[in-house]
This record gives C-alpha cells, structure tokens and sequence, in this order.
C-alpha cells in the first residue's frame, strides 16, 4: 500500500462554539486494534486551538480510483479532557490523503461548573426583560 498524509487540527469550545477553551489535552491515536497507538498528545492555546498535526493515510490515489480495493482514508480516535469539562472521544475520525481536517469538539461543563469564565448569568422568564 502505498503511504501519504493528511493534516489536523482540533478546535475546542463551550457554548456551542462559542467560547475557545484553552488547556484541553487532546490525544490522537489509531482507530484500529493493529495500530491503536498514542501518535500525538497536544494541548489547545488560548484560541482554544491545537497545533495542526500531520498523520499518516493511504495515497490519494485510492480516492481517485474508483472502486478500488483500498480504503482511501485513515481513522484516528480524538479524545478531548479538562477538569470541569466532560471528557470527549470522537472515533473513527476520516484523515484523506493532501487534505486539511478540522475537528470543532463542543465542551461541556459538568455540573460543579456552570459558567466555564465566570460570566454573569441571568434568567429571563417569558414577558420579562433584563434591566
């Protein structure tokens, strides 16, 4: 089989991708039992981004055939933690050959913290308005 790579970087954030999380660990490895390894370990900046990685795949000529007997992508397992966030592990993550990927992970917080920069909150019931 014949080897290329793909590149990628994961976005973390709260608040439907609202707010960037910094500090999340973020650990990159193998979908498979063959090749189930720990490839990167990579920790998000203040934009709540990591560095971009480069990970191995299948040559971009298995995209190009149809048909063909190869699968033309490769799969990585991505899991997300911090302390007050739940922890996330997104599988089967499809890496093609000369691409970009970007993984946005939504963080949620778990219940000993509810507001992840300590913003102000307000309830506002139906006919009532914020003064």
């Amino acid at each position: 089989m014949k080897l290329s790579s793909g590149t990628l970087t994961v976005r973390a954030y709260a608040a439907s991708e609202a707010i960037p999380i910094e500090g999340v660990s973020i650990t990159v490895k193998g979908s498979d039992e063959v090749s189930n390894e720990v490839f990167y370990s990579l920790e998000t900046d203040v934009d709540g981004i990591t560095p971009t990685v480069i990970l191995i795949t299948p040559s971009i000529d298995y995209s190009l055939t149809p048909n063909s007997p190869e699968q033309a992508y490769s799969t990585y397992d991505i899991t997300a933690a911090k302390d007050g966030y739940q922890t996330k592990t997104i599988r089967n993550v499809a890496i093609f050959a000369e691409r970009s990927a970007v993984l946005p992970i939504n963080m949620i917080p778990t219940n000993d913290m509810e507001n992840p920069r300590g913003n102000a909150t307000a309830l506002v019931t139906e006919n009532e308005y914020l003064e």
